[in-house]
């Protein structure tokens, strides 16, 4: 049997605030809802060590515990996240997400933990990878919102999407294709969103994709920035891929429906609408 071997990652962003600002966007309701979520449930405004509280996002609910809150240099939570995936079925798991604000001259720099990722399963490579780019996206747009009054949310996550999940093909995978993993690195595609792009460009679970929209994939991170460089086109972009060591290319339409962003259009009421949507890359 495999030991269980829980591994953390590290975040992080310098932001031109004083802590007890970046506190306030971390640790209360109020804070998240300007550059996060538009939901969070909490009995307090000042998030303290025991109080329970819910935050909603797109698909994605974490009921999660307050663990520390000592304002203002660390804020921990004990998540419990419920996420839908392709087949409509639902995930659960659970982390520990540390935050800690340190002075440094005139800036602040904001890290943020997240503890408890099992390395030898496969959804928690794919949580993770989208957890460690998804943090760096949100500490951004705290970054916007505290240093220029700008709160893109939906500019920064509203890129164009693929209807998959997916994370960086570790060697033993690349190998089981009959792949060198010194010379073909890519994306595997854990899930395949029904009638999604993907799906439409006759991708299927296991395959793994190396080439997007002209430009090599070799990690998660290169496919969600070649997923970005795509906004606004309109046109098909070429997928090179390999199912079963044989190198494949099709042509994929990418889509902006709010099933598979798991945004709304800023000027709809409640993120409510779509909570029960699909998020995927």
């Amino acid at each position: 049997m495999r030991a269980n071997h829980r591994t953390a990652s590290l975040s992080t962003m310098h932001i031109e605030a004083a802590p007890e600002r970046i506190w306030e966007g971390l640790a209360t309701a109020r804070g998240m809802k300007t550059y996060l979520t538009d939901e969070v449930h909490a009995p307090n405004e000042h998030i303290s060590a025991g109080d329970e509280i819910r935050i909603v996002i797109g698909d994605m609910i974490n009921d999660a515990v307050c663990l520390a809150s000592d304002r203002p240099r660390l804020f921990r939570l004990k998540d419990r996240f419920r996420s839908l995936l392709a087949d409509d079925s639902y995930v659960e798991y659970e982390l520990v997400t540390t935050f800690r604000l340190e002075e440094e001259e005139h800036m602040t720099r904001v890290t943020v933990e997240v503890d408890g990722y099992d390395e030898n399963s496969e959804l928690h490579r794919w949580v993770r990878e989208c957890g460690e780019f998804g943090w760096k996206q949100s500490l951004f747009n705290l970054k916007l919102v505290l240093e220029l009054g700008l709160d893109l949310r939906h500019d920064v996550f509203g890129y164009p999407r693929f209807g998959v999940c997916n994370y960086t093909a570790p060697p033993a995978q690349l190998r089981a294709q009959g792949l060198d993993p010194d010379r073909v690195q890519g994306n595997y595609l854990m899930e395949v969103f029904p009638e999604g792009p993907a799906a439409r460009a006759g991708l299927r679970p296991g395959d793994i994709v190396v080439s997007f929209g002209g430009r090599d994939v070799p990690t998660y991170a290169e496919f969600i920035r070649s997923l970005g460089l795509c906004t606004g086109t309109k046109e098909p972009v070429g997928v090179t891929y390999y199912r079963g060591g044989r190198r494949l290319h099709t042509e994929a339409v990418l889509s902006y429906d709010k099933l598979l962003t798991g945004l709304v259009d800023p000027t709809e009421e409640s993120v409510r609408q779509v909570a029960d949507g699909k998020r995927s890359s």
